[in-house]
């Protein structure tokens, strides 16, 4: 198969974006979680009990939903027993998100979709080039 600028693009565009989805959605905060907690997610005070300086300024949130202790990690600016507001899906209260779900979702898929997209213009321009090179050279 020869490739041209468009295929040579289009196979970059859907290699990276798939990897990054791959690696994405195997986290707890993966795009159907984040997007169930945008639409379903229930606010709950939870409690700093642990700072992690190594770990980006990670902070570990305990909180209680109906009687049962659960925790949660994520970066944040708080000190050790301030109080914040997670929220949590009903039911799966483990996951949890501090920030803002809507916000979140859109990052997990612009960005990977961004960066696919500017891998798939360096491919496609770079086989052009190359092609012209060779056209030039032949």
């Amino acid at each position: 198969m020869k490739w041209t600028p468009l295929n040579r693009g289009l196979a970059v565009f859907g290699f990276f974006f798939f990897s990054f989805a791959v690696v994405i959605n195997a986290t707890p905060n993966n795009w159907i979680n984040l997007y169930r907690l945008s639409k379903q997610g229930v606010p709950v005070r939870a409690t700093v009990t642990a700072i992690h300086p190594e770990k980006h300024r990670a902070c570990d949130f305990s909180y209680e939903v109906g009687g049962r202790v659960y925790s949660h990690s994520e970066s944040c600016h708080l000190e050790i027993g301030e109080e914040s507001v997670l929220s949590y899906l009903p039911p799966t209260p483990s996951v949890a998100i501090g920030r803002s779900a809507n916000d979140e979702l859109k990052a997990a898929v612009l960005v990977p979709l961004g960066m696919s997209l500017a891998f798939a213009i360096f491919a496609a321009l770079g086989t052009w080039l190359m092609g012209r090179h060779r056209a030039r050279h032949t």
